[in-house]
């Protein structure tokens, strides 16, 4: 990301175009502008913050350029997304019907806004391997809710080589003796 202009202040982000999920589609624009949709206080959305998308319009100039402008000075531009989950927009769009995720914005129709909102808000949570592809070293292989994760190697990525080839979290009951209710 680079700060391309400071009256008003605008940020770029190029994405390589060989970034991929794990499923193989692009890693790209329409990623970034899902995050800032959700994040900028965009009605049915319900992210753990707004900070700093809630000062900045957004746009993908292309596939691989997203560009914010801010309606005002905010010096911890760099800092976004560290804030903010960057989620495969691709699969929002498979799952809702959304033809294009940007094309929605803050004041676009209820129904599509809460169908996108729903989905991002609730269709990403547990274990799916068909909604949620990997954009790091690991992807998801299976899951035993409250035993354990498997983790497989993700192959789109290539970087690491020499990591373990299938990691295992194991969910670990809590020995401390607190109890729920306890006082």
């Amino acid at each position: 990301a680079a700060l391309t202009s400071t009256g008003p202040a605008f940020v770029t982000y190029k994405f390589k175009p060989t970034v991929s999920w794990s499923d193989g589609q692009p890693w790209d624009c329409r990623d970034f502008y899902l995050a800032w949709l959700a994040g900028n206080g965009t009605p049915y959305f319900t992210p753990a913050t707004t900070r700093g998308l809630d000062r900045a319009n957004a746009e993908c100039r292309d596939k691989n350029t997203f560009v914010e402008t801010y309606r005002s000075p905010y010096a911890d531009w760099r800092r976004n997304y560290l804030h903010h989950t960057i989620l495969p927009a691709h699969i929002l769009e498979r799952e809702t019907g959304i033809a294009d995720v940007t094309a929605l914005s803050p004041t676009s129709a209820p129904a599509v806004l809460k169908k996108a909102g729903d989905f991002w808000t609730s269709g990403w949570t547990g274990v799916n391997t068909k909604t949620m592809p990997a954009s790091g070293p690991y992807q998801f292989d299976r899951s035993t809710p409250g035993t354990q994760t498997l983790l497989i190697r993700n192959h789109a990525r290539a970087r690491n080589p020499r990591a373990p080839a299938a990691p295992r979290a194991r969910h670990l009951p809590h020995r401390s003796g607190w109890r729920r209710g306890a006082a």
